[in-house]
């Protein structure tokens, strides 16, 4: 029950850490380029 509850969880969340990911990633790669200018 706890293994199918995570997996449902990762299937209902999936599209959201990705984007979250992809929010974090731009910030990084900002953030490195301001600080290199």
């Amino acid at each position: 029950m706890r293994i199918a509850k995570k997996k449902k969880v990762t299937e209902r969340n999936k599209i959201t850490i990705r984007i979250e990911n992809k929010f974090v990633q731009n910030h990084k790669v900002r953030y490195a380029f301001l600080r290199k200018a």
